[in-house]
């Protein structure tokens, strides 16, 4: 019989932790350099060896997720912790949500990112706050609509400017409530003085944050993927044979800086087929604008949406604007449409948004055609 699945996160910690101060210094260095390192690494050492320390069997490549460990004990391999690896946190929302979709005990989602929110770790104010909310969000959809048993944990490694490097570890029963106050430090190693480049990386739904690449000869390989930023650091270059999918592009703003919300707006645009520029103000919005040429403005109803609308507007006479509203807003809805807004949708459930969104740009494309 297994235990709990509280007590497999503890005991997946525990060896996780044990794991990690066993691997060499130069280990985890190489493992920084490149995301097939890091890969190779929880491959071929860690992870292995936490299932070995757990009497779990080991495999890569299960069920299309990155990693699985098996009990033994049954006749027929069963897999009891499922391990997503993704290179960028704030896109990992995709992979969050297929584990939340497997009933094993205990899932977990590795991923390194700019973590402690300390005053000046780093620029950004670190980004623990925001992307346990979005997963989190995630996790309570899934159990309202589905309940099930379980743990969801997710481990941070963190490469500090003071060249500490770090691994954090928390998780969240199914109703997506941590399981600790504050985060499990697995590891605090200081690592040797070496000199390191800090990189600005862009991600798919523009948002940026650092990654610490030693400047070792692994190290300088991977910086030949990206480019001088005259604004300081450096900015992921896209490799030219991947141009922007242009055609359909959509702008999504939710400048009350609800990380949740923003996330579940521009997943409903990419399911719809959109490449996504999401922001959370005004200003970000209209700098976006000046870039490409939105076929859709998804904005929610605050104080500043009108500046936005006014100014796409008058710049992107074509781009479809549409505003969402609570229940209670439905007023203001009728206030936006008259400021120039295409229509309005009331914030309900995600597949009724999407479905109103679905139609009401089907709606406006039918009027374009038609004028």
């Amino acid at each position: 019989m297994l235990p709990a699945p509280e007590e497999i996160w503890r005991r997946f910690c525990a060896e996780l932790g044990t794991a990690l101060h066993a691997a060499s210094e130069e280990q985890l260095e190489r493992a920084w350099t490149t995301h097939t390192e890091r890969t190779a690494f929880y491959r071929e050492l860690l992870l292995r060896d936490v299932a070995s320390a757990l009497g779990f069997g080991f495999q890569a490549e299960l069920f299309k997720v990155d990693f699985a460990m098996w009990t033994r004990d049954a006749t027929t391999p069963v897999p009891v912790v499922f391990i997503e690896s993704e290179n960028f946190a704030t896109s990992a929302d995709h992979e969050m949500r297929k584990l939340t979709c497997i009933a094993a005990p205990l899932r977990v989602l590795m991923v390194p990112v700019e973590w402690d929110e300390s005053e000046g770790v780093w620029a950004s104010g670190g980004l623990r706050r925001q992307l346990l909310t979005q997963w989190q969000h995630i996790v309570r959809s899934y159990n309202q609509v589905w309940p099930r048993q379980g743990v969801c944990g997710v481990v941070i490694g963190e490469w500090r400017r003071d060249n500490h490097l770090r691994f954090y570890a928390n998780a969240f029963d199914p109703t997506g409530n941590l399981l600790h106050d504050t985060d499990l430090i697995l590891l605090d190693r200081v690592m040797p003085e070496r000199d390191l480049k800090f990189v600005d990386v862009v991600d798919d739904a523009g948002a940026t944050f650092t990654y610490a690449v030693p400047l070792t000869e692994t190290g300088q390989q991977l910086l030949g993927q990206y480019t001088d930023d005259p604004k300081g650091g450096f900015q992921f270059r896209q490799p030219e044979e991947r141009p922007l999918p242009h055609e359909r592009v959509a702008v999504v703003i939710a400048i009350e800086k609800d990380p949740a919300l923003l996330q579940r707006m521009a997943d409903m645009c990419r399911r719809l087929g959109y490449f996504v520029q999401a922001v959370d103000s005004a200003e970000s919005a209209i700098d976006v604008m000046q870039q490409v040429t939105p076929n859709l403005l998804l904005l929610r109803l605050n104080d500043r949406f009108t500046d936005v609308l006014e100014w796409g507007r008058n710049n992107h006479p074509s781009s479809l604007s549409i505003i969402l509203i609570d229940d209670a807003e439905i007023e203001r809805g009728i206030e936006a449409l008259k400021g120039g807004a295409h229509d309005y949708l009331t914030v309900s459930t995600d597949d009724e948004v999407e479905s109103q969104l679905e139609t009401a740009v089907e709606r406006q494309r039918r009027r374009d055609q038609m004028s």
